[in-house]
């Protein structure tokens, strides 16, 4: 079992891209891996810059699994 934490951010100096403002966010998560078994559970609470946009909150998951 492995926590994770990761934070970025997100600086928009004039050149386009797929975020309509600049944000940071941060993403804490569990990860539990074996030799043949993969899941990871997280939430992304995206904190933007720009008072005209609300803040986000995703939910994060991958799984795999090895034959």
């Amino acid at each position: 079992m492995q926590a994770i934490f990761e934070y970025s951010t997100v600086v928009k100096k004039d050149i386009p891209s797929v975020y309509e403002q600049n944000h940071s966010s941060v993403m804490p998560g569990l990860r539990y891996v074996t030799e043949n078994f993969n899941i990871s559970l997280g939430v992304q609470f995206m904190n933007r810059k720009d008072p005209t946009f609300k803040d986000d909150l995703r939910y994060l998951g991958t799984l795999s699994y090895a034959f």
